[in-house]
């Protein structure tokens, strides 16, 4: 895809079913959007998705159905509560805001 701008506003929670996986960028430009991320637990994303808190992480992919299901029936207020959550996760802790101020005393600049 080469325009990604125009497919994210049509994308409202991104499922991430990996086996393996490190800490796919795609998860990060969804939070940072207020998309929550349904995915495995592989890789990082343990450290990023805090389980109907930011998003939904599942130990086995037969886990799918069932936590895509909790996201249909959720209510906006709950919706909403989560893609806050999503969206602060990544200014708190992998924003440029966040990171830059750690790497300039890394480098003691």
């Amino acid at each position: 895809q080469t325009n990604m701008s125009q497919v994210w506003q049509n994308i409202e929670l991104l499922i991430i079913p990996s086996r393996y996986e490190g800490l796919p960028m795609a998860s990060l430009e969804a939070m940072a959007r207020g998309i929550p991320v349904l995915c495995t637990q592989v890789g990082d994303l343990n450290k990023l998705i805090k389980h109907n808190i930011n998003g939904f992480i599942i130990q086995h992919v037969s886990e799918l159905d069932q936590e895509l299901k909790t996201w249909t029936l959720m209510n906006t207020e709950q919706r909403a509560a989560i893609q806050q959550a999503a969206q602060l996760t990544i200014t708190q802790y992998y924003s440029t805001q966040s990171i830059l101020p750690k790497l300039l005393s890394i480098y003691q600049i």
